[in-house]
């Protein structure tokens, strides 16, 4: 029986994408295949060039530049919308079997937004 292991970084302040991330980097050193999912960022940040480099797929969001108390509810409407998008995308792939890590930076914060249920999470 293959086993699962779940890690969740939550808090306030830094360092929960950089733990995550080191997690992914690690597993694809060891020859894991995995991948990084994005919520609430517009996939620019500056890991995804070295991630793009080694041949990790990355999936983001493209939000529109503004907080979520900044946006109209259209924009947020069609944010969260965006938001779900991407995270049947990363469902796909998880469900593939073909990935062994999957990263949702973010994932906690989209749960707690209701982009998805916590039954659609896990």
């Amino acid at each position: 029986m293959e086993q699962s292991c779940i890690h969740l970084y939550y808090g306030d302040g830094k360092g929960k994408t950089t733990a995550a991330l080191g997690a992914l980097l690690r597993a694809h050193g060891a020859g894991e295949r995995g991948f990084l999912c994005q919520f609430f960022k517009a996939g620019d940040s500056s890991e995804i060039s070295v991630l793009a480099s080694l041949g990790i797929p990355v999936l983001h969001s493209s939000p529109t530049g503004k907080f979520l108390w900044n946006m109209t509810p259209g924009e947020k409407q069609d944010f969260f919308r965006r938001q779900a998008d991407c995270f049947s995308r990363a469902r796909e792939w998880i469900l593939s079997g073909e990935y062994g890590m999957a990263v949702l930076d973010e994932g906690l914060d989209a749960l707690q937004e209701g982009i998805f249920s916590e039954e659609e999470l896990l």
